[in-house]
């Protein structure tokens, strides 16, 4: 099966630097033509993953393959952080788990990125809503209180961003609402990234999901 991925944005929607990307992810976005529901998948998933499901021919790393294939089956009652290298089927496995919850009547927030990770620890704090597109805020209340919040991190984030992801992951467990977020780094290099003492509050924190 072949999949169109954008490789700026990675069919997410948005680029690195938040901008909204030129690819057809980033015009369902940019269109005016969606109001944002908790549960209208056009807006939440891109159409080119709208029609995949995800199982573990997708995923590259074959140790990571079945854990995400039981969470997808199952559904996590526990925060994630899955680590992988690029290209390991992660976002396709994001979107199929989004699209299920929403399937299920549970509310969902769009995907966010580490370029979001600050404006939702402020937008929380100061119960203020955050600007993910031209149409679409996300207020403090779904943030906190929406049954899933996905982060699709493409590279290490700061330790202060770290520390304040783990705020909002804590805050929203405190609810008894899952977070999962995905970072394209191996379970090795992320561990020798960070000091012990971030690693540990990571560890209790979220249950680590890991591939090479």
């Amino acid at each position: 099966m072949i999949l169109l991925t954008c490789n700026k944005c990675g069919g997410g929607g948005r680029n690195l630097d938040g901008n909204i990307c030129d690819c057809s992810a980033g015009n369902d976005l940019r269109g005016n033509s969606f109001d944002y529901t908790k549960t209208d998948i056009g807006v939440i998933i891109p159409k080119d993953y709208i029609n995949i499901q995800f199982d573990d021919e997708f995923c590259t790393d074959k140790r990571l393959s079945q854990s995400l294939v039981n969470v997808l089956k199952n559904k996590t009652d526990k925060s994630l952080l899955i680590l992988s290298e690029q290209s390991t089927g992660k976002a396709i496995f994001l979107y199929s788990y989004i699209k299920k919850c929403i399937e299920d009547g549970l509310k969902v927030c769009p995907m966010l990125t580490t370029l979001d990770i600050q404006t939702a620890s402020d937008s929380i704090k100061k119960r203020t809503s955050l600007k993910y597109s031209d149409n679409i805020d996300i207020e403090a209340d779904e943030l906190i209180n929406n049954d899933l919040v996905v982060f699709r991190l493409k590279y290490p984030p700061s330790k202060y961003d770290i520390i304040s992801l783990m705020e909002i992951v804590n805050l929203r467990t405190s609810r008894d609402k899952i977070t999962i977020i995905t970072l394209s780094y191996g379970v090795k290099s992320f561990m020798e990234y960070y000091e012990k003492a971030i690693i540990s509050m990571i560890k209790d924190t979220v249950t680590i999901v890991g591939g090479k």
